[in-house]
């Protein structure tokens, strides 16, 4: 092997720029793929390390009375499941508006805690720094109020105290601003709750929290409503009984709890957008890197071949050619997986990205090393493997004797029985027939190449369609009404009334087509624990949207979003028991709906794509605790929402009767996190569309640049034999035509399809209807786009082929 180590070291010298820019390509295809696939790891795996880190709480227990309930945090501190608890009390504060009322509408939750020392739950800082639990004027806000308010770490924040929130006048009409006391606060830094990192709209109003030396200090600026956070023993396991246990504390009440469980499966949901993204970023340029740098090297060693009959016939055998071949592989793949792990490690401060940027408990640069060292180790074998075939037909072409006989294109030969233009007879040839020897083209590799690109461009483009329709189809993600009355109508006296002069305003107007009344409670199912939906039509048949079966008529029956059945282990047609303190029953599963994000406030759980159930509203009243009713309106057809909402809301202003000290208002379209984030994301396949076709555009122009080349003498006999410049160059047209309709028949059918099963496919998963669309638009102008973009390229190599002198190219011959 001596002889092959000089020549390695004669090459390093002479071949040094050829083998530093393969390893340019090789490190940074890999190094980007690298760093995506990393991205992906560390997003995906944000909010599981933040709850790891900040000792998030298992339950957040909130009573519905507020302080009026008779459960108290000191009984629910001492259940045996519970390892740590501490209280967190709301604070009747606000904002004003610039003629001084207080700005209800647009305020954040504040919550002030009670304990100094607790760890349960810490938000994790965003920016700035924890506010100290000594200062009371010290306050922190969390990012979504930050981002509507521009207040940031540093800032100055003063809140109002009316005395009398619930009745103050929010503005002129309603009298004179009420008398309000100032506190006046520094914002310590801005902050992350774990449990709000994804919230669906509706839900968005943002957090200030205080410190316990505030509430030491000023306990009259009590809301009204407190909860208590916990830890438990076991951890989710804990969760049933420990409900249990707080219900059976205060058998009367109607108590909401926000589970971690869910809270987890919801943020995960958010974040996996884009972590997928990232992950089919990194796939999209892996495949790139892979043809692209395939094609590079196969050409590579094909140029550095030309030495081997020399070689040959000094002494080397095959054996030793081969080995050549490959130690040139080798120090591009190494050269190329270092230069990958450096862009892989310096781009790691760019990640996470979206909600598991907010969730990273550890922001900054972050070395992934398990990904770095075996996607190094993946991009030595890969070059390795890429290098095996040319190398060894490097090493075997020493002589003509293993040379096959020339592959002939059929068609070429029927359009010259038909007596076709030459240049159209060529072109064809060109495009369908490989060659040999130093002639070869890999004219296969090249159409298989671009009718990849074109199926991936439509499939990216096919789904990417299906998710534009699922973000402005409010149907499909379970928004089957216009709009939503919110109302707090489920106790007795005023709260009743209330909800009869509503029903009475809808009733007598001429826009509302039909309503369902809906009451926001949760049903512990197999076990369980699920948020489920209470309906009863009231007018028309206004309900959640149905994928499958039926809407639940009676009330031994229920129907239940398809990753709820998931979990369960059940189907249409089964049975699941539904208990309640001492209530039981089984119940039959007769449809599969979605729903979107419904729940009674923000801090409880919710219903979301695929998840919840729906049963009749008698029956979620006596399986389950009330939360208060909405009201699912539908207007008549042709009635447009803008119009029906102006129409209604003053109706609703001028109602005598008070509901709860608060106006009805109507709620627009609330898109569920889950949609909001995927809708954040749709530019996703339009990129990777954009990469594919890039790399499949390159791939045919690397085979025509590399046909004109190798082919110039076969070119040269044509001009020879009087072929004039305006032909050749049509030849290469031809060519180029050739590959794109060939590449265009395989690459619309196939792509259009796997972008419809991978839509339905993702849809399904996802919990919603699956409606897949073709851009029909778009696949009907891909035809002459690609003709006439195959086209574009072939100008160039076309053009110097028309410039071939052939006195040059034969006169070795």
């Amino acid at each position: 092997m001596a002889g092959v180590a000089m020549r390695i070291r004669s090459e390093l010298r002479t071949h040094r720029r050829a083998i530093v820019a393969l390893a340019l390509l090789v490190g940074i295809a890999g190094g980007v793929v690298l760093a995506a696939t990393a991205g992906a790891r560390r997003t995906s795996s944000s909010f599981t390390r933040l709850i790891a880190r900040n000792h998030v709480a298992d339950v957040l227990v909130n009573p519905d009375a507020g302080t009026d309930s008779a459960l108290k945090p000191i009984a629910v501190a001492r259940l045996p499941q519970v390892v740590d608890a501490t209280d967190v009390n709301g604070v009747s504060m606000t904002t004003l508006t610039k003629q001084g009322y207080p700005d209800l509408p647009n305020s954040a939750v504040v919550l002030a805690s009670s304990d100094p020392s607790t760890l349960i739950n810490v938000p994790r800082v965003f920016e700035g720094r924890r506010a100290d639990p000594r200062r009371a004027t010290e306050a922190m806000i969390d990012v979504t109020y930050a981002a509507k308010t521009g207040l940031k770490a540093g800032s100055e924040l003063t809140l109002y105290w009316p005395r009398d929130i619930q009745h103050a006048a929010i503005s002129p009409a309603q009298g004179p601003p009420p008398s309000l006391k100032a506190y006046p606060f520094r914002v310590a830094g801005v902050v992350v709750d774990p449990f709000t990192v994804s919230s669906d709209e509706g839900f968005q109003s943002g957090y200030i929290f205080l410190t316990a030396a505030f509430w030491k200090q000023h306990p009259e600026t009590s809301a009204g409503y407190w909860g208590e956070a916990v830890r438990l023993r076991r951890g989710a396991a804990d969760i049933p009984a420990f409900r249990q246990a707080v219900e059976q504390l205060v058998p009367d009440e109607s108590i909401a709890f926000q589970t971690l469980p869910v809270t987890r499966d919801k943020t995960q949901r958010a974040i996996r957008p884009y972590a997928d993204a990232l992950a089919f970023f990194a796939f999209a340029v892996a495949v790139a890197g892979l043809l692209l740098v395939g094609q590079s090297l196969s050409r590579q060693l094909f140029v550095d071949s030309s030495d081997h009959p020399v070689l040959y016939a000094i002494g080397f055998t095959r054996s030793q050619l081969f080995a050549l071949g490959m130690l040139r592989a080798a120090m591009v793949g190494i050269t190329g997986a270092a230069i990958a792990c450096g862009i892989g490690a310096a781009a790691s401060a760019l990640f996470p990205i979206g909600p598991g940027r907010l969730a990273e408990p550890t922001p900054g640069p972050m070395i992934d090393g398990s990904v770095l060292l075996l996607g190094a180790a993946a991009v030595i074998v890969v070059v390795l493997l890429l290098a095996v075939a040319p190398a060894w037909r490097g090493a075997l072409a020493v002589d003509a004797a293993g040379e096959s006989s020339p592959s002939v294109s059929r068609v070429a030969g029927a359009l010259a029985r038909s007596g076709a233009p030459a240049p159209a007879i060529v072109g064809i040839r060109l495009a369908m027939e490989p060659g040999r020897g130093r002639t070869a083209v890999p004219v296969r590799t090249t159409i298989g190449a671009a009718a990849i690109g074109i199926a991936s461009v439509l499939a990216a483009l096919t789904f990417g369609t299906g998710l534009t329709h699922l973000a402005n189809t409010p149907r499909l993600y379970g928004w089957n009404w216009n709009v939503l009355v919110e109302t707090p109508g489920e106790g007795p006296g005023p709260a009743q009334a209330g909800l009869r002069s509503i029903e009475a305003v809808l009733a007598n107007d001429r826009l509302v087509g039909g309503w369902t009344r809906a009451s926001i409670s949760e049903v512990i199912l197999n076990g369980r624990s699920v948020v489920s939906v209470g309906i009863e039509t009231v007018k028309g048949r206004v309900h959640p949207t149905l994928a499958a079966g039926r809407i639940p008529r009676s009330d031994d029956e229920v129907a239940l979003g398809s990753v709820t059945m998931r979990h369960l282990g059940v189907s249409l047609g089964d049975t699941v028991a539904a208990t309640y303190g001492p209530v039981s029953r089984t119940m039959k599963i007769v449809g599969r709906v979605v729903l979107p994000g419904l729940g009674n406030y923000p801090g409880a759980d919710k219903t979301a794509l695929g998840e919840g159930a729906v049963l009749t509203r008698r029956t979620a009243l006596e399986l389950g605790p009330g939360f208060g009713v909405s009201l699912f309106v539908q207007f008549r057809p042709g009635v447009t929402v803008a119009y029906a909402a102006r129409e209604l809301q003053p109706k609703f202003d001028a109602l005598p009767v008070p509901v709860g000290g608060d106006t009805p208002t109507l709620s627009r379209v609330r898109r569920p996190s889950d949609v909001q984030n995927y809708e954040r994301v749709r530019a996703t396949p339009i990129a990777l569309a954009a990469v594919l076709g890039l790399l499949a555009l390159a791939a045919v122009a690397h085979v025509l640049g590399a046909a004109v080349r190798r082919r110039a003498r076969d070119l040269a006999v044509l001009k020879t034999l009087g072929m004039i410049r305006r032909q050749v160059r049509s030849t290469v047209a031809w060519q180029a035509s050739a590959v794109a309709l060939v590449a265009l028949s395989i690459g619309v059918p196939t792509g259009v399809a796997a972008g419809r099963w991978a839509w339905s496919a993702f849809a399904t998963q996802l919990g919603t209807v699956a409606e897949p669309r073709v851009p029909a638009a778009v696949v009907a102008a891909s035809i002459p786009l690609v003709l006439v973009a195959c086209n574009v390229v072939a100008a160039f190599p076309g053009r110097r082929a028309a410039k071939t002198a052939p006195a040059l190219v034969l006169r070795s011959e």
